[in-house]
């Protein structure tokens, strides 16, 4: 069995969902076979959060569960106006994962699609803005309008998908969307997945395809994490520790239940917010790159990802030949000279073709004709330029006897 998040590269299960029209006519029996299970805390932001249940179409039913009894009291208006919304409260344990699988599990057969979703807080100040498009992130990219979820419930209605998300969240200081997020939740989640007989392929080289226990499923999908008896006492008492609970491991494993039942896990976007992912991310590249160029000379993705394959070379080849020599007095072979000062090697010296010398220093490292160097084992040569010379260069060197060099990756 495949793991998921090579499935998702290949098969490209990403969609970005609209909100202006109605693009699958969904029957009014499936809006009736629908419910959104809400765990909210925090009473100071909850009016952003009712502004986004006030979208959600009038045949689907809404749970709103809270240990907080304040908050509870503050949306009894929201409740009323709406036949179908259900308050519930809970006890001051487990958050959001209990309110799911303590409280909302005791429903779940009534209906054939779920959305689970939750608010946020920052945990520290200077995380703000980040937990702020984080919550944005979630909320609008499963809630954002009726027309939009009505699209969403149109895609669940799909054979072989099983549960819709948003995506891994993104930010200055927030590194989940592009690294590997197992942190010290990779064992427990292994052991979660015994427990529950699952069979999908999790292994730690591969991040975790989703955080933030937001989405939407077949209830089919997730049937095997129902099943289990769960009460509060499975999860950690508050203050609850930041990393490795049964709670991170669950918020992990969902993609993987999903596989084991048969469907696959798409991410969900909206319009909007696929624009303003997309500029996020050019922004990221372009601060990371010039960063790396300053510091490492790197200047593409390629680069990067053939970095300690190059150094690996550098070193063998100074290991092996007292002299080295970068062939190419170009940029490439200047920036290379700045590369291999930073890694603490130092050439002889630069070496150019015959009848190719404009100059006898850089930098104050001698030029020489490829002539004017004895021919033996103890010379090697480092190619650096252009593509379309690297052969060329690399059969006259071959001609002349030498037989130490290697090619440098342009990218």
């Amino acid at each position: 069995m495949k793991n998921i998040c090579d499935i998702y590269y290949e098969k490209k299960l990403f969609h970005i969902v609209l909100d202006t029209y109605e693009e699958y006519k969904i029957p009014q029996n499936v809006m009736y076979k629908t419910a959104i299970a809400v765990n909210l805390y925090y009473i100071d932001t909850v009016k952003k959060y009712l502004t986004y249940l006030n979208k959600v179409p009038k045949e689907i039913d809404i749970y709103i569960i809270s240990s907080n009894k304040l908050l509870l009291s503050e949306i009894e208006d929201f409740a009323l106006n709406r036949k179908n919304v259900k308050l519930i409260e809970k006890e001051n344990r487990g958050r959001d994962i209990s309110a799911l699988l303590v409280i909302f599990k005791h429903f779940v057969k009534k209906y054939k699609y779920i959305c689970f979703i939750h608010d946020k807080k920052p945990n520290y100040d200077f995380l703000k803005e980040d937990t702020d498009l984080w919550v944005y992130n979630l909320w609008n990219n499963t809630l954002k309008t009726e027309n939009y979820i009505k699209n969403i419930i149109g895609l669940l209605m799909q054979e072989d998908i099983g549960m819709l998300i948003p995506p891994k969240p993104i930010g200055d200081h927030i590194d989940n969307w592009y690294a590997n997020v197992w942190y010290k939740n990779y064992d427990n989640t292994i052991k979660l997945a015994q427990k529950l007989g699952i069979g999908s392929n999790i292994i730690t080289e591969q991040t975790p395809f989703a955080l933030g226990t937001v989405f939407w499923a077949k209830t089919k999908a997730l049937e095997k994490l129902f099943n289990v008896e769960w009460n509060y006492k499975d999860f950690p008492e508050e203050p609850m520790p930041t990393d490795g609970t049964i709670s991170h491991a669950i918020e992990r494993i969902l993609p993987y239940i999903v596989q084991d039942a048969g469907y696959e896990t798409h991410v969900i976007v909206s319009k909007d917010y696929a624009e303003k992912l997309i500029l996020i991310i050019q922004k990221m590249m372009e601060d990371s790159f010039e960063a790396l160029w300053k510091r490492f000379k790197i200047r593409n993705v390629y680069q990067l990802m053939h970095y300690a394959e190059q150094e690996n070379e550098v070193k063998k080849i100074f290991c092996n030949c007292k002299h080295i020599y970068l062939y190419g007095t170009g940029d490439y072979g200047k920036r290379f000279l700045e590369l291999l000062k930073l890694w603490g090697y130092i050439p002889d010296g630069f070496v150019v073709t015959n009848g190719y010398r404009k100059e006898t220093l850089i930098e104050g490292y001698p030029i020489y004709e490829l002539q004017e160097l004895n021919i033996n084992e103890s010379n090697g040569f480092i190619i650096c330029t252009n593509y379309h010379l690297q052969d060329e260069i690399e059969q006259l060197l071959l001609s002349r006897g030498f037989h130490h060099y290697f090619k440098v990756i342009l990218g």
